[in-house]
């Protein structure tokens, strides 16, 4: 308990005594007693320097930290102004690509008159497949007009506005259209099918000639109706179900046109229906012709009745 009572004066004692030695520093310059004194502060500042040391480099740390943080954080807005930019281009390529195939799809058809129009809206569900474009009646579309990308056949017109038209898509049940089996030479009819619809498929039934249908099989449309050209890109056959006779009953059809990412489609504005009724009326004769000599193949349909169903 002593010592504690006594601390107060040794403090005071201590302060003299480091005073005196200032003074004397400083009075004597670089004497002896200068040197004596240098002598002993000088490993005290050394010590005190090293016991420093430390607590200088965590605040240049934390303050280095603090100026990382906010440029860390401008880096990330640096970083999302350029993604934002990369897909904006990347989307404009996109663009790019699909305009020039359009146009390329364009010139091909050389024998039709046909309209470019931007797909505005689209509606799929269970009752209804359509999709709705920025082009109607004071453009020069009429009801019926046949719809297509550059992948195939989309539809035809089948609601118009002035500035707008809806297109009734081969997905919806209120579709059918004939198609030809490219490979055999076949006709059959395409229609639309609720429940294939939401696999994004359609149903081939009423199939003609000798009925060789495979999966793969490529169709395109056949002409008659009077609402697609002849030729154009319909669909691949991915399923064919037989009954229980081990007949083809019907086969799953999944359209080469992707409806999930519709963006421009062309449409068909005019076309020489004259042409393929030529071709029906010489084919007829020659069917008629081979008709009597042979029986007609069972199930087979007249292309009046595909007509009838494209209707």
């Amino acid at each position: 308990m002593s010592f504690f009572k006594k601390k107060p004066v040794l403090i005071l004692g201590g302060v003299i005594i480091c005073s005196v030695l200032l003074a004397a520093v400083s009075h004597f310059g670089n004497g002896m007693p200068a040197k004596l004194a240098g002598a002993v502060i000088t490993p005290a500042e050394k010590l005190l320097s090293k016991a420093a040391a430390p607590a200088a480099r965590l605040r240049d740390k934390v303050m280095s930290a603090g100026d990382l943080s906010g440029e860390k954080e401008e880096l990330k807005a640096k970083v999302n102004e350029l993604l934002i930019i990369n897909r904006s281009v990347e989307e404009y390529i996109e663009e790019n690509e699909r305009l020039r195939e359009l146009l390329r799809l364009r010139d091909e058809m050389t024998d039709k008159q046909v309209l470019a129009a931007s797909v505005i809206s689209a509606d799929s569900d269970d009752f209804s497949y359509t999709v709705t474009i920025n082009r109607g009646s004071a453009d020069g579309i009429s009801p019926e007009d046949a719809v297509v990308s550059t992948l195939g056949v989309v539809g035809r017109i089948s609601e118009l506005g002035q500035h707008w038209s809806r297109v009734t898509t081969l997905l919806s049940p209120q579709h059918a259209l004939g198609v030809k089996v490219s490979r055999t030479g076949d006709l059959a009819v395409l229609e639309g099918d609720l429940k294939l619809a939401k696999d994004n498929q359609c149903r081939l039934g009423y199939i003609t000639g000798s009925a060789e249908l495979i999966e793969g099989d490529i169709l395109v449309t056949s002409g008659y109706g009077g609402v697609y050209p002849p030729g154009l890109t319909v669909g691949k056959v991915v399923s064919v179900r037989l009954d229980n006779s081990g007949t083809i009953d019907y086969a799953s059809v999944e359209p080469t046109a992707d409806f999930s990412c519709l963006y421009e489609v062309l449409v068909i504005t005019d076309w020489d229906r004259e042409t393929v009724k030529a071709d029906y009326v010489t084919g007829n004769a020659e069917e008629e012709s081979s008709e009597a000599v042979s029986e007609p193949t069972t199930g087979e349909i007249a292309p009046e009745d595909i007509e009838n169903a494209q209707g």
